[in-house]
């Protein structure tokens, strides 16, 4: 997975969440037209292993508010947590949210909001452990059509949910 292929996702998913909003994904030499979001992806912890690598991601941000007022970034903030509050899809894969903040920045002439969400993955071959009889451990590949999809993970709410329904019937 690349910085690319996250700047896409994100980048489609905020048209479809924001669609009034003017959304960059580079600085605009004269400045952006408010209201405005600019999408940073910003670091990436890179853990080398034998057949993979497992990689954290993070997110940045910076909402440029047409009034400026802390309500109005409040309320973005508010939307950007739902947005992506559990799930980024990235091509076929869907990658859980780890964590997101939200912080006013203020400087001398302007105030904007940070919002920065961070998610992991395994990128490589999608792999497992496995300990044998002989207790020695071996690494098998998951073949691609067996990976996490959107279509074939649920949350565990809604497990719960629709094992809650099934006795009450």
């Amino acid at each position: 997975m690349t910085f690319n292929e996250i700047k896409d996702a994100v980048l489609m998913k905020l048209h479809a969440e924001l669609p009034s909003c003017n959304i960059y994904t580079e600085a605009e030499p004269g400045g952006v037209e408010k209201p405005a979001l600019l999408i940073k992806p910003i670091s990436t912890l890179i853990a080398n292993r034998p057949y993979y690598q497992e990689k954290n991601y993070k997110v940045k941000l910076l909402y440029y508010s047409l009034t400026e007022t802390y309500q109005d970034l409040w309320n973005i903030a508010d939307a950007l947590s739902h947005i992506f509050g559990s799930v980024l899809t990235v091509d076929r894969r869907s990658l859980t949210i780890n964590s997101t903040s939200s912080e006013i920045i203020e400087n001398d002439d302007s105030i904007y909001l940070q919002f920065i969400f961070e998610f992991d993955c395994i990128d490589g071959n999608e792999v497992f452990e496995v300990q044998t009889a002989y207790g020695e451990t071996e690494i098998m590949l998951l073949p691609e059509e067996l990976g996490y999809t959107a279509d074939n993970i649920s949350m565990m709410e809604e497990l719960e949910l629709k094992e809650q329904y099934e006795q009450e019937e």
